[in-house]
């Protein structure tokens, strides 16, 4: 260990490049980041006592609250004199207390009102103000019946946090109130600690609204509150999709619990006068102030940025430090600040640029002896083993007395096998921090991993015994077979837990013990204190184990009320119940016996391809399948060799029928990105898969309903024995039917007071290809249904998940404002555009639903559409996502709205009263532009800056000019005599075809570009030789040029120099028009331009025989062609247009003539004739 001596000599070198320490925060600080946590616990103690209104002692309770686990005696600060204490020094040490004594103070509000779900979605719903006001709230004592229905109870937890029960968490916002009731008129402070988002409400008026609470906004946020003598309402309506919770204090000007406010149960329809305002405490809202009109130094700066970072507020936090590297960049500390703060936001989610930049400061800040400890948890996060354990080697060597190293090494000794060296470090830790229960969770955790189990249990019953017992005990007694204790000590909380999930575990606690008497009197106490929650049924099955007649009765109840619960239902069925299915299942070697014969030509052949869906009111379903595939070739063997169930399947049956009638069943299922493969199969085997599958009610509604998939009854590569789809239809349901059934039987009848309805077909062969087709999927016949589902809800669902992705990060916010400084919106867009796409690499796709725009940006990969629309957004441009589809879809398929009917996401903008589009996509080309295949399609709009604006769809989507679609050539060539020609040859190339050229060149080296223009030339004109090439870069794109000499580029005919080299226009008929007659209509899905321009200069005595220019008009196209006559050359520019568009199988035969015209006239080769002497 290094001596005191050397440790005072570090100090020194620190403080004569460091920051002006006064006593404080500062000393606070630097003596932790020394590894001296017992000087640091003094110094903190000194701030908290001396200066108690301090931002001085707020930071060091702070820093107290973030070490209670390493402090020996962390009871002593709360001993501190609330005389003339800031009220948020108060609140950190409440929350002090509670961690200690494992009970909030009264200042908390333990018991609350719990309503909902309201709505369907959690993050749009929660802009959309779906709770209804208290007078449309269901009565209080409101119990579960089903995840349609709002609850309305009374909760209560210890420490305070409120959030929906896990037994109950679904989609949707949730609200969180109570009553209080004022004595006498009273000043104060509300603190709102929260996670996910929220909305607060003070008798009947909105205070504020926060979203992603510890990522974009604070927290914990405080507001200065006077309540008039009397009854109050305070509410919260929160929502998260990872969980919302709450926590909410009311506090005296000292951070105490206000004596003249409670909570009550009573409610009341008048409320008396409050005014709420959104305020920080009073010694960091000074501090702030102070900052920003210009004053301060940089620790005044990181002490104002630890004040943010103890309230959970990143951004606030980022912003000081930031201020503070500029205000002295070369400090050590100010660098140690940043890499501090962006550990704890990159998190797992950090990418190879935040780690370099991570890496960076800490090299900046190797002067702080804790900058090592940093260090080493950045190589563990990044995975770098041999750096993580060469730091705690060197920092066991230099400090190894700290309590928090010494926590790392006993974990990591254990890891090693190292018993002695981890009982070593305990017994120092437990003589460093007597009594501490952390201390004591590293020996439970260190027993366990070195199976000394009979210590550990009575360790267990020790802690057991301890009044009151903490929760987390309470698991491990059970784990540990200690049922028993873990009962006696759940009981004793019983009085203050109000939630069913703490009954939840004390039912299992009593089956695990054996008393199943006491679990199902539990149980019952429970269902009628919270209702029917789907987990109280799971429970009852396991407390009527043992008895036939309960498990039935246990089963049909659980099962009237989840009809589509597959785990259930198999029990059910195993219990003698008759599936929905069994009158519809074929047995498989009879039904290959029938077919024998067909598909022997193909692959693969599907037999058997029949899908039963029972539908339930409550829009969900049970989908079963039977699949019968014969490979008859390996490559049918691969295809009929990976399955494709539906997610979380019961499988019936998947097996391997052989020829000689051997089952092979296989001893191994190989999953495959959600898919099975076989690995038993060859060809002449069949291959049967049977399941059952559940499929939810859609996200979009409660109670709506979508197919898992759309049904198609052919393919292109395999013949179809029998395809076959039942429905299963309750009476009552409207249901919408849509699909292509040309081919199809259908029948409709009742069946078991149900109504079916059965599409099939039989003998379908391989569905022929075609080029230039529709795409298959849309030309077999196929089936979608559902019901209780709109065009809104479908967009609504995505807009739920899009919303969390326009997160920013400061880094991102910094990085962009800059960008947003042009003269006109376009301006700005552009230089936005083309700084992203220099940026973020592709990848992941354009939109990363699930990753917030900040952490995309971080990892400086993907999700390039949400960075944009999240910038956008944030700088208050108007911003919609628009779902699209090529213009060949448009106007189809809108019958039944499906989540996959528009694939393809633009953004369409407004600023200043300015619309703009981005395909981003096309990158820096997709400003104000889109592909070409989706002009005029149709699409669906969702306004992502105004939740509370409809979903509505579009017909139209804008054209706009393509002149990437446009082929220009310019050719100059000079005959001579002999028919030789000397070519210049220039083309313009634009969007992915120039970057595929560019790349090209580029990627050899200077010495073989030669080679590439010969390669280039030869293949535009067969025996170019002499080439000389050059490539321009353009706005635009690139330009190629290039020079050669062809040989024998004309040929002499009857007198005349035929020049078929020169013939720049290329056939359509190879193309467009090669097939005799067509099946499918021809789509042209995107427009073909050409201007071939070419300017021939003859030898001397020669001169272009004269011919007319050249005409073709018709419905399909057309031919254009423009002559100039100069001196001693004829200049021809020929323009080919087709317009993108669908024709008909009629209308086939006239095109292709039209066609063949086209071809005839623009592939006439020029003539050259002697002038006449």
């Amino acid at each position: 260990m290094r001596a005191p001596a050397f440790r005072a000599a570090v100090l020194a070198a620190i403080l004569t490049v460091s920051l002006p320490v006064s006593a404080g925060w500062w000393e606070v600080w630097r003596d932790d980041m020394l590894f001296e946590l017992g000087a640091a616990r003094e110094q903190a103690l000194a701030a908290v006592t001396e200066n108690p209104s301090s931002a001085d002692a707020v930071a060091a309770a702070m820093w107290w609250l973030a070490n209670i686990e390493n402090l020996p005696a962390p009871e002593e600060i709360l001993s501190v004199t609330e005389n003339d204490r800031d009220p948020e020094l108060g609140f950190i040490l409440a929350l002090i207390e509670t961690r200690l004594r494992f009970e909030a103070p009264a200042s908390f509000l333990k018991t609350a009102e719990l309503a909902g779900p309201f709505g369907v979605f959690s993050s749009l719903d929660l802009e959309r103000d779906v709770v209804p006001p208290d007078d449309g709230l269901p009565p209080l004592g409101t119990r579960w019946r089903n995840q349609s229905a709002a609850v309305r109870l009374a909760v209560r937890n210890p420490d305070g946090r409120h959030s929906p029960p896990v037994a109950m968490a679904v989609d949707g916002v949730y609200l969180i109130a109570w009553n209080l009731e004022a004595a006498e008129d009273v000043t104060g402070w509300l603190v709102v600690e929260a996670q996910g988002g929220y909305n607060l409400e003070v008798d009947g008026l909105v205070v504020d609204r926060r979203r992603d609470c510890g990522l974009e906004d604070p927290e914990t946020n405080w507001y200065r509150i006077r309540l008039a003598r009397g009854a109050h309402r305070l509410r919260v309506e929160l929502a998260s999709p990872n969980g919302p919770g709450v926590r909410v204090s009311v506090l005296d000007d000292r951070g105490g619990s206000t004596a003249g406010v409670r909570a009550t149960d009573r409610p009341s329809d008048v409320w008396t006068g409050s005014e709420v305002e959104i305020s920080l405490p009073p010694a960091e809202a000074e501090l702030s102030k102070r900052l920003e009109d210009g004053g301060g130094s940089t620790a005044e700066l990181l002490l104002a940025a630890q004040l943010a970072r103890g309230r959970g507020d990143p951004i606030t936090e980022y912003g000081w430090i930031e201020r503070a590297r500029a205000n002295d960049p070369k400090n050590p500390w100010t660098a140690f600040a940043l890499a501090r703060h962006k550990f704890r936001e990159d998190g797992d989610g950090h990418g190879a640029e935040s780690s370099r930049r991570t890496a960076q400061l800490l090299r900046e800040a190797t002067s702080i002896p804790g900058s090592r400890l940093f260090e080493r948890a950045v190589a563990a996060r990044e995975g770098r083993a041999e750096d993580a354990e060469r730091l705690l080697d060197e920092l066991m060597k230099s400090n190894g007395d700290d309590v928090r190293i010494l926590r790392i090494w006993v974990r990591e000794a254990v890891r090693r096998g190292w018993a002695s060296e981890a009982e070593e470090g305990l017994a120092r830790l437990e003589t460093a921090l007597p009594d501490s229960l952390s201390v004591t969770g590293l020996r439970l955790e260190v027993l366990s991993s070195l199976e000394r189990w009979r210590e550990r249990e009575m360790l267990l019953r020790a802690l057991a015994s301890a009044v009151p017992v903490e929760t987390r005990w309470i698991g491990q007694l059970g784990s540990s077979c200690l049922v028993g204790e873990a009962v006696a000590a759940a009981e004793t909380l019983q009085g203050e837990i109000d939630d069913p999930y703490f009954d939840v575990q004390l039912v299992r606690l009593h089956l695990e013990n054996g008393d199943r008497e006491a679990a199902r009197m539990e149980l019952e106490r429970a269902r009628a204190e919270w209702g029917d929650l789907p987990i109280f049924d799971q429970l009852a099955l396991v407390a009527a184990g043992g008895d036939p007649e309960a498990m039935q009765r246990a089963v049909a109840g659980a099962l009237e009320r989840d009809p589509s619960n597959l785990q259930l239902l198999t029990l059910a069925w195993r219990q003698g119940r008759v599936p929905f299915y069994a009158p519809f299942q074929v047995e498989a070697r009879a039904f290959a016996a029938e077919h024998r014969d067909l598909g022997t030509d193909v692959d693969a052949v599907l037999l058997l391809d029949q899908a039963v869906e029972r539908i339930f009111p409550d829009g969900s379903s049970l989908y079963y399948y039977h699949g019968l595939t014969r490979a008859n070739t390996p490559v049918g063997v691969r295809r009929a060799s990976l399955l494709q169930p539906l997610p979380d399947a019961y499988l019936l049956k998947v097996r391997v029928l052989k020829p000689d009638g051997r089952q092979v069943v296989p001893s191994e299922l190989t999953p495959n990105q959600g898919a099975i493969t076989l690995s038993d199969v060859e060809p002449g085997d069949l291959v049967e898969e049977e399941y059952v599958a559940r499929v939810a009610a859609t996200g979009a509604t409660r109670d709506g309903h979508l197919p898992p998939y759309l049904y198609r009854f052919a393919d292109p590569d395999r013949a179809f024995g029998l395809s076959e789809y039942v429905l299963l239809v309750p009476p009552g349901i409207d249901l919408q039917v849509d699909g292509n059934f040309k081919g199809l039987e259908r029948s409709e009848q009742q069946w078991q007071g149900l109504r079916m309805l059965n599409w099939r077909a039989e003998r379908v062969p391989p569905m022929p290809t075609e080029p230039f087709a529709p795409p298959a999927q849309d030309l077999m016949p196929w089936l979608n249904y559902g019901f209780g589902v709109t065009w809104q809800d479908v967009g609504d669902a995505v807009r739920d998940r899009v919303l969390p992705v326009l997160r920013l990060s400061p880094e991102l916010r910094e990085w962009s404002q800059p960008l947003l400084e042009g003269e006109t919106a376009e301006e700005e867009l552009r230089t936005l555009v083309t700084a992203l796409i220099d940026t973020v690499e592709p990848g992941g796709g354009e939109l990363a639903v699930g990753a917030a725009a900040g952490d995309s940006f971080r990892r400086r990969r993907g999700n390039r559409l949400g960075i944009l629309a999240a910038v956008l957004a944030d700088a208050g441009w108007g911003v919609d996502l628009v779902l699209t589809r090529p213009w060949t879809d448009r106007g189809q398929r809108l019958r039944v709205p499906t989540l996959d009917a528009f694939p393809a996401a633009l953004l369409r903008l407004e600023s200043g009263g300015e619309e703009l589009w981005v395909d981003i996509r096309e990158e820096k080309r997709g400003v104000n532009h889109i592909n070409p295949i989706f002009q005029g399609s149709d699409g669906l709009v969702l306004p992502l800056t105004r939740p509370h604006a409809p979903v509505t769809l579009i017909e139209d989507l804008p054209t706009f000019p393509n002149p990437d679609l446009e082929e220009t050539v310019k050719v100059r060539a000079e005959i001579s005599a002999e028919g030789d020609a000397r070519i210049e040859f220039q083309m313009p190339l634009r969007g992915a075809q120039a970057d595929r050229l560019l790349e090209r060149v580029e990627s050899v080296p200077v010495d073989q570009a030669e080679m590439v223009y010969r390669q280039l030339a030869v293949s535009l004109f067969a025996g170019a030789s002499a080439v000389e090439g050059n490539i321009d870069r353009s706005p635009d794109g690139a330009v190629i040029d290039l020079e050669m000499l062809v040989r024998n580029a004309c040929d002499a005919e009857e007198g005349e120099l035929v020049c078929r080299s020169l013939v720049l226009a290329r056939p359509l008929v190879p193309i467009l028009a090669s097939l005799p007659e067509r099946t499918y209509p021809l789509v042209l899905r995107v427009p073909i331009k050409r201007r071939l321009e070419l300017e021939l200069v003859p030898a001397p005595g020669w001169e272009q025989t004269h011919r007319a220019p050249r005409r073709l008009e018709a419905e399909w196209g057309s031919v254009g062609e423009d002559l100039e006559k100069g001196a001693g050359s004829l200049r021809s520019v020929l323009h080919i247009a087709l317009p993108a568009q669908t024709v008909a199988t009629e209308d086939y035969a006239a095109f292709a003539r039209f066609c063949q015209a086209v071809d005839e006239l623009s592939t006439r080769p020029p003539r050259l004739k002697r002038l006449a002497e």
